[in-house]
């Protein structure tokens, strides 16, 4: 019985501090969080100061065996659907990308010519991904691209080209 009151006023102190240290308006919330040495008291930032409107889009284009080039597809374009806010059974990968994109954009920035951009796992991972997907029986290279929309400006948005992959040639299938 007394462990479970002082493990219940212990808790309830470290709600309440919790809850009185979010602002940071307060100078004695600084002090609080100074002697706060084991980190006991979180900080929780729900929203950023700036948030992101943005959309990162993955397109992928075919390069046909007869030279031609086939328009730009978007790898999972939006729904903006009831159906999608209960259930979205593309979230994993499309998240999988946008996570992808950072990373593949910041290292095909530095030198374009190096092909050490390409052995980076993520770009690795978005290659097979676009090589995987349903397409033309033509085929015989693939590219993609990663673009930013806007979204603040208006339904369709300002696109930003973000990079561009080389082409890479698709497996024959036997």
């Amino acid at each position: 019985m007394g462990w479970t009151i002082a493990s219940a006023v212990t808790f309830s102190v470290l709600l309440v501090l919790t809850a009185a240290t979010q602002s940071r308006r307060f100078r004695w919330t600084g002090w609080i969080k100074r002697y706060d040495v084991c980190a006991y008291l979180p900080r929780w930032t729900f929203f950023a100061p700036i948030p992101y409107t943005g959309d990162i889009r993955l397109l992928w284009r075919e390069q046909l065996s007869d030279g031609t080039v086939s328009t730009w597809s978007e790898f999972i374009p939006p729904s903006s659907t009831f159906a999608r806010a209960v259930w979205h059974r593309h979230w994993r990968v499309r998240k999988g990308v946008i996570d992808c994109a950072p990373v593949i954009v910041r290292e095909m920035a530095g030198d374009r010519k190096s092909p050490l951009s390409m052995l980076g796992l993520r770009y690795l991972m978005v290659v097979q991904l676009v090589a995987g997907l349903p397409g033309s029986a033509l085929s015989i290279a693939r590219q993609f691209t990663v673009v930013n929309v806007d979204r603040s400006d208006d339904d369709e948005g300002a696109v930003q080209v973000l990079c561009v992959s080389n082409w890479h040639r698709q497996h024959e299938v036997s």
